[in-house]
């Protein structure tokens, strides 16, 4: 078998390429049946022998996941891949979408028609990023068991981060403080909620965080791509690439 798409969804169908995909979350309502039906919450072992593929790809699945079951996708993909396989990532790149935010620039569609609101960029950045933050967030305001003491900038009720606080934060604690402390207001919620909303974006990724979980999973050879460019002809073309390109980060490697 030449390659596996961890997340793959049911439009990706190319030739020597295995699907794996989870059909006990929101995503596993329309009848489709991958060739590996694995959650990627729980940290096991991916059912397949050592060394099976040539490449794996994972696209968009990333910002969906805890810290530590992305760890566990990329330690079971360096055994699932031959020697000099190649990895390829793609996900929202958070400093991309940080930087768009801070500079006015059209972040994407307008979620707020949902709601019949029009949505400020702020808005739309934090629900592309840490959608258990932002202040729309469906079917889980009733929970108010988290207590925040930034009372003056989160709705302790709902335990949104608006626009000032925010800003606050990056402003005084910096980038990376800003980012975590929105993930771990997420992380309350996928852990309580781990299938119901698996659609959440939960987690902050960039190139320097993806290229430590890399290295540590020993990985090597580790390179910033651009949307169509890839080390192999293999992993470029009609399937690859195609989700939300003007704020997403391609990032390759190789099995050491």
């Amino acid at each position: 078998m030449k390659g596996l798409n961890i997340g793959a969804g049911p439009n990706f169908n190319i030739k020597d390429w295995e699907k794996l995909d989870y059909t006990g979350n929101s995503y596993g309502d329309n009848g489709y049946i991958p060739d590996i039906n694995f959650d990627l919450n729980k940290i096991e072992p991916i059912p397949r022998p050592d060394n099976s593929y040539n490449y794996i790809y994972c696209s968009h699945v990333f910002e969906h996941l805890l810290d530590e079951s992305v760890n566990n996708i990329l330690y079971e993909s360096n055994r699932l891949l031959k020697k000099d396989g190649i990895i390829r990532i793609t996900c929202p790149d958070y400093d991309k979408l940080l930087y768009m935010y801070l500079n006015n620039i059209k972040i994407n569609w307008d979620y707020g028609s949902k709601w019949n609101e029009q949505w400020s960029n702020f808005d739309c950045f934090l629900y592309n990023t840490f959608s258990f933050c932002h202040r729309r967030r469906e079917n889980i305001n009733e929970d108010k068991d988290y207590i925040n003491e930034d009372k003056d900038y989160i709705n302790e009720d709902k335990d949104y981060i608006n626009e000032d606080f925010f800003n606050k934060l990056l402003k005084e604690k910096g980038k990376k403080y800003t980012y975590n402390y929105c993930y771990e207001i997420c992380k309350k919620y996928k852990l309580k909620y781990p299938d119901k909303f698996s659609g959440s974006h939960i987690n902050w990724w960039n190139e320097e965080k993806i290229t430590e979980y890399l290295q540590k999973n020993n990985f090597n050879d580790i390179k910033l791509y651009i949307q169509n460019e890839s080390n192999s002809k293999d992993l470029i073309g009609n399937g690859f690439n195609n989700t939300l390109p003007h704020f997403s980060l391609y990032i390759e490697a190789k099995k050491l």
